[in-house]
């Protein structure tokens, strides 16, 4: 994990100025969406709670893996799937340590999103995702949802930034994570459970 994913979560871990519970938890799912979402000011996804988040081609701190996505596949630093039903990636990353990043454009089922895969960090457990599901004051939509069978997720949606779901599955902290405007939570809920279904 970067440093800077490392300063989020031990913000999340200390003390909370008011509005910290929303602060917690997008800082959870900034740590996973890897070292890029710290490197661009970009207008689509902004979070005004955290670094901006990109959602176009170019993803800094990650490599483009150059293919058709099958074989691309074979190349991220850890072992997903992905869900013939969202249609095809416009992208497949690999990060400077172990995170892969799939990049979905508005001609997916779901719209542009990201999903992130990377090892489990210790301390993130089933306990972290419950938590999670009820950390946002500012959502209008913040709960625990069924992705697969025995696999649960924390939704985060309608509040001032990107909409995301974060599980854990096989071993490793998934997200997918998308701009308000146009990944809302059903289909923030509906790439997850494609995603969570496919790996599973």
């Amino acid at each position: 994990m970067s440093t800077p994913g490392t300063r989020w979560e031990a913000y999340a871990s200390g003390p909370r100025p008011a509005g910290g519970r929303r602060l917690a938890a997008v800082a959870i799912v900034l740590a996973a969406v890897g070292p890029g979402a710290w490197a661009l000011a970009h207008a689509s996804g902004g979070c005004s709670c955290g670094p901006a988040i990109p959602f176009g081609r170019a993803q800094p701190g990650f490599h483009r893996i150059p293919g058709p996505p099958r074989r691309a596949l074979e190349r991220l630093p850890v072992p997903v799937r992905l869900a013939p039903a969202l249609g095809r990636p416009a992208g497949l990353y690999r990060g400077d340590g172990h995170t892969a990043l799939i990049l979905f454009g508005a001609r997916s089922r779901d719209g542009v999103f990201r999903f992130t895969a990377e090892p489990r960090p210790p301390g993130f457990d089933a306990r972290t995702i419950r938590g999670m599901a009820s950390a946002c004051d500012p959502c209008s939509d913040n709960r625990l949802v069924v992705l697969a069978p025995g696999v649960h997720g924390a939704l985060l949606a309608g509040g001032t930034g990107p909409t995301s779901v974060t599980w854990i599955e096989n071993g490793m902290r998934m997200v997918v994570l998308g701009p308000a405007s146009a990944f809302d939570a059903p289909r923030a809920i509906a790439a997850a459970r494609a995603l969570a279904r496919a790996n599973a």
